[in-house]
């Protein structure tokens, strides 16, 4: 998490603005009420380390007072016996599709006479990412973009899959009907975007909205992360491009 923040003249000290523009929550009140959130909504939390684990799980409680988070925890996933071993942990989660991202220290996987779960420590500070306005297209009827990806067990064989709509910070494919949707909060990664001949950009993806399915498959909504700076350059001059042509087509 970002330690550079600035705190604007008008905000209260509980609220700072960070290099990027998203907001760092240090309200006790504030974060309560959106961890409550996250429980009540069985909303998924992908705890993702330094070491390259990564698991989508729930949060189960918040216990303010006790400085207590407890996740749900499935010991025979190796994920989860690999992330106790693991430091500089943190929870990304989206609600509204406003993303969320804490640090989650002290992780213990406890045993229980009927179940297992992650205990943590309640975070002192959250941030939390705006809303943007990134300007989103739609690829010109000649192109096809595609998003190019190889599952862990078959990495010999490539999926594609076509993108309905692109912007620099996320994407919206249209999943094959036959293949079960991935859950909301999983990632897909390393995957490959190709956007033209010219433009192919290797980035991670991650799943924040799962349509309705339909004959030709299923809308899902993914944010784009772990672009490159070249490729990130590439990517906005192709949407700048695109934009620019479809304006052209409608005068």
């Amino acid at each position: 998490m970002s330690d550079q923040a600035k705190r604007p003249g008008n905000a209260p000290a509980s609220v700072t603005a960070t290099a990027d523009g998203a907001q760092l929550l240090r309200s006790r009140p504030e974060i309560a009420g959106l961890l409550r959130q996250l429980v009540d909504g069985e909303v998924p939390v992908t705890l993702s380390s330094r070491c390259g684990v990564s698991l989508v799980t729930a949060l189960w409680t918040e216990d303010e007072a006790g400085e207590l988070l407890v996740f749900s925890a499935d010991p025979s996933k190796p994920e989860v016996q690999a992330l106790v071993l693991c430091e500089d942990i943190e929870g990304v989660t989206y609600l509204d599709n406003v993303k969320l991202q804490f640090d989650v220290d002290n992780l213990v996987l406890v045993h229980g006479r009927h179940a297992s779960a992650f205990n943590a420590r309640y975070p002192t500070q959250m941030v939390r990412f705006q809303k943007r306005d990134s300007f989103r297209v739609q690829p010109l009827s000649h192109a096809r973009p595609m998003l190019a990806w190889s599952t862990p067990e078959a990495p010999e064989r490539t999926h594609q899959f076509r993108v309905l709509d692109i912007s620099h910070g996320g994407i919206a494919l249209l999943w094959d009907a036959e293949r079960p949707c991935p859950p909301l909060g999983s990632v897909l990664g390393p995957v490959q975007l190709v956007v033209d001949a010219a433009t192919k950009v290797r980035c991670a993806v991650r799943v924040v909205h799962v349509g309705r399915r339909s004959d030709q498959g299923v809308r899902l909504g993914c944010e784009v992360f772990d672009v490159g700076p070249e490729e990130g350059r590439a990517l906005q001059r192709y949407i700048d491009q695109t934009q620019r042509r479809q304006r052209m087509l409608v005068l």
